[in-house]
């Protein structure tokens, strides 16, 4: 019973998470929408019609005692970036 509980707050947790979620994809989407049309928009948001190199935002939090969530992030951060990079997609660091 103390472990459904629990259970259900997690899942409550995260669906109230959800809508900040979607905002940032909103965000992201919008600024590199206005910066695909427009020529002084910096090179690293505008990009260069190429596929081959790609930009992996990873945000985190800096809120109090959000390490396991923040290493869940970093993690799959780098399943993305090993994927991609299977699909032979370049990355600077």
């Amino acid at each position: 019973m103390v472990a459904a509980a629990k259970l259900r707050r997690a899942q409550d947790a995260a669906e109230a998470a959800r809508p900040y979620a979607d905002r940032m994809a909103a965000v992201m989407t919008g600024l590199t929408a206005a910066a695909a049309g427009s020529s002084s928009a910096p090179k690293l948001l505008a990009g260069t019609g190429s596929d081959k190199r790609h930009l992996l935002v990873v945000l985190t939090s800096e809120r109090g005692l959000a390490g396991g969530f923040n290493s869940s992030i970093v993690k799959l951060a780098r399943q993305h970036l090993i994927e991609l990079q299977a699909q032979g997609r370049t990355f600077r660091s």
